[in-house]
């Protein structure tokens, strides 16, 4: 089937300059191999295409025929082609993006609206949720994840954002367990943490004064949940201690009754990427998606640093 598609796109060119030397010459081929094509056609529709002589080439009735069905193959392909690469278009389309359930909070929903109002002509489904995604089998055009969930070796990777976390938990719970000097007393003193599917049985712990200074601790999980904004919830109804991050608001912003139960320590930062299939060119949807996010973050990052 391919082998006779490019047989009719150089039958079509033949059949528009009228010789194989001009054909051959606007395609980047020699004169031979456009002959050998367009035989190539006439033998497996058993139908001569072309009246060739020394000096001229005349279409037959069939050949006729099928030069109009050729050269409407050629548009409609062209069509599409010039639809997708969009040159002089803004962009357009449909975008399918996996991202965490820590997404659905500022500022990356701000930055969504921007992206939005920028760019209507771009259809956007977003998943927020917690599940680790098969982009390729769901057909996900991008995914946001944190480096713990990293395992498909066949997709491209990005870090994003480096995300400082905060131990937290409510004073009501510290009460109930006793008050921590130190982290080995987390588990010492029976506290139990709110984790997720893809967190790891320790967590590093550094000194706020001294990050050089580290330690790891073992973290007993009694209740495991698949949503971040479900942790949130049950944390602050006393369930146990968890881990959020100050990319939600609301850890930074609103009044809420937790309490970090080592004030002098906190967890390493989290780093997020973003990840695609290794087919994604530069000029697709997926890319350029993940360049206004790469662009809206270096401002931020900016406007802290100006802040600050």
């Amino acid at each position: 089937m391919f082998d006779q598609l490019r047989s009719l796109a150089i039958f079509s060119k033949v059949a528009e300059v009228g010789s194989f030397s001009g054909a051959a010459k606007m395609l980047n081929l020699t004169a031979p191999v456009v002959s050998q094509h367009v035989s190539q056609l006439e033998k497996e529709l058993q139908l001569p295409l072309v009246y060739r002589s020394t000096r001229s080439l005349r279409l037959t009735d069939a050949g006729e025929k099928l030069a109009v069905s050729a050269r409407q193959m050629l548009d409609i392909a062209e069509a599409g082609l010039d639809e997708i690469i969009g040159e002089d278009l803004p962009p357009h389309g449909k975008l399918s993006v996996a991202a965490p359930g820590i997404a659905d909070y500022e500022p990356f929903l701000d930055g969504l609206t921007k992206y939005r109002k920028l760019f209507p002509d771009i259809e956007l489904t977003i998943s927020f949720d917690d599940k680790i995604r098969d982009l390729i089998r769901e057909g996900f055009d991008l995914g946001i994840r944190s480096a713990q969930t990293l395992t498909d070796s066949s997709l491209i990777s990005r870090k994003l954002i480096d995300s400082p976390m905060k131990l937290v938990c409510t004073a009501e719970y510290i009460k109930e367990h006793g008050a921590v000097s130190k982290p080995a007393d987390l588990q010492s003193q029976g506290y139990q943490w709110i984790g997720m599917p893809v967190v790891s049985k320790t967590v590093i712990l550094q000194r706020k004064d001294n990050p050089e200074i580290k330690i790891e601790v073992a973290r007993s999980i009694s209740l495991t949940v698949d949503s971040y904004r479900a942790s949130y919830n049950l944390a602050q109804r006393g369930n146990g201690l968890v881990s959020l991050s100050t990319i939600d608001s609301r850890v930074t912003n609103e009044p809420q009754n937790f309490v970090e139960p080592l004030p002098q320590w906190e967890l390493e930062p989290t780093a997020f990427y973003a990840v695609w299939p290794a087919n994604a060119g530069a000029r697709s949807l997926t890319r350029h998606f993940l360049q206004f996010l790469l662009t809206e973050i270096a401002k931020n990052k900016s406007n802290e640093i100006q802040k600050g």
